[in-house]
């Protein structure tokens, strides 16, 4: 994975959201994140009662997108807490190595906040 970021935007009330490349050292937020979008039952299609990553086994998954050159992990932080994940894997064969798949998760206080900006 090619190194992202630190990227500050800000968000809709001013605050600052900044966008960079996930470590391993935010295992613990990220899956805290992830425990708490799915235990919603609305956006993911792994329930809560289905996931048992640990911190060990999140941040080995952490090391393997980094690893790769063709995957992408990124996180948001506001105000030095992670309160997003965006990840990103392409095709593991030669022939849909075109092709990808992406997940992302929001924790719910800070949904919506980013400002838009207009597609030209």
């Amino acid at each position: 994975m090619s190194e992202y970021g630190p990227r500050k935007l800000n968000s809709k009330f001013g605050s600052g959201v900044v966008i960079r490349s996930a470590k391993a050292r935010d295992a613990g937020e990220i899956l805290e994140i992830s425990k708490s979008v799915m235990g919603e039952e609305i956006y993911q299609l792994t329930s809560a009662s289905e996931f048992s990553m640990t911190i060990e086994a999140e941040e080995k998954w952490i090391e393997s997108h980094t690893a790769n050159a063709s995957h992408l992990l990124l996180v948001a932080e506001i105000e030095g807490k992670v309160v997003g994940l965006l990840d990103f894997s392409n095709g593991r064969r030669h022939r849909i190595a075109h092709t990808g798949e992406f997940g992302m998760s929001v924790e719910r206080s800070v949904r919506d906040q980013v400002r838009r900006r207009p597609v030209c």
